[in-house]
């Protein structure tokens, strides 16, 4: 009985162990992708921001401050308490980033 109990111990930690090395692999392309993602985001926040004080907009392209907010919000869930950035936040990020880009096309 110890003996059976032992080999499925081991064959269960063998075939986890397959299963972290692809989950490490997801998880790299998964931060790979928000890394490159952030980075476009951050992007077009400064192209926006020189564009809206060239035609003086009364608006707030808030683009990095969300990447921001979304970043700790979902990401590192017990960072945020503040009940405002959970009901920012946890909608899709489309939702988000509509009403500036609506203040862009209206400018």
């Amino acid at each position: 009985m110890h003996q059976s109990k032992r080999a499925e111990g081991r064959a269960i930690l063998k075939k986890e162990a397959q299963t972290l090395r692809d989950v490490g692999v997801e998880l790299e392309r998964a931060v790979q992708d928000v890394l490159k993602w952030k980075k476009a985001a951050l992007d077009v926040n400064a192209t926006l921001r020189h564009a809206a004080l060239q035609v003086e907009a009364r608006f707030s392209v808030a683009i990095a401050e969300h990447v921001e907010g979304l970043l700790q919000t979902r990401l590192f869930q017990g960072a945020a308490t503040n009940e405002n950035a959970l009901a920012i936040y946890s909608k899709p990020v489309p939702a988000i980033f509509e009403p500036v880009a609506k203040n862009c096309e209206t400018a």
